[in-house]
């Protein structure tokens, strides 16, 4: 059964990796710190969607080993849409978490392909949890309302 959301095109916006020096072998992806940034851009008409989408990822500076990788990052946008009887709630129900979990994806090839040409190895993204990423943004969201209007002054 397919999808009523479509991804219509996605680009590249940025990779960045730099390979360690030093390495351990056996450094596990749990020694690495991940930050997320996600944003929803809505067509004025219809329903199209632009999703940029930016992981990165450093080591742990607690950590004990010397990682691979000094750094990744990468952002994608995708550009989704859905025909135009599409309820609303359907919208709702699949924007933003499906499309982050479609443009990780696609993230986690083009970081395996390309470190797979280095001397460390192939780095493969761990998985996420798109629903908590999804639920923190939500929350950062109207906390920042929140805040909004209590710095509103009284008319």
């Amino acid at each position: 059964m397919l999808s009523e959301m479509q991804l219509d095109e996605y680009w590249l916006e940025e990779l960045h990796i730099v390979v360690a020096e030093a390495v351990d072998e056996d450094a596990p992806v749990g020694e690495y710190q991940i930050s997320t940034d996600f944003g929803v851009l809505k067509a004025e008409e219809g329903h199209f969607f632009q999703v940029p989408f930016t992981v990165r990822i450093r080591p742990d500076p607690e950590a004990d080993i010397k990682p691979r990788f000094e750094r990744v990052v990468v952002s994608l946008r995708g550009f989704f849409s859905f025909p135009d009887d599409t309820s609303e709630d359907m919208v709702h129900r699949l924007v933003p978490a499906n499309c982050l979990a479609i443009l990780y994806g696609i993230m986690r090839g083009i970081v395996a392909q390309a470190t797979g040409s280095t001397k460390q190895g192939a780095f493969l993204l761990p998985t996420l949890n798109i629903v908590e990423m999804v639920r923190q943004k939500a929350e950062e969201f109207q906390a920042a309302d929140s805040d909004d209007l209590e710095d509103k002054p009284e008319e």
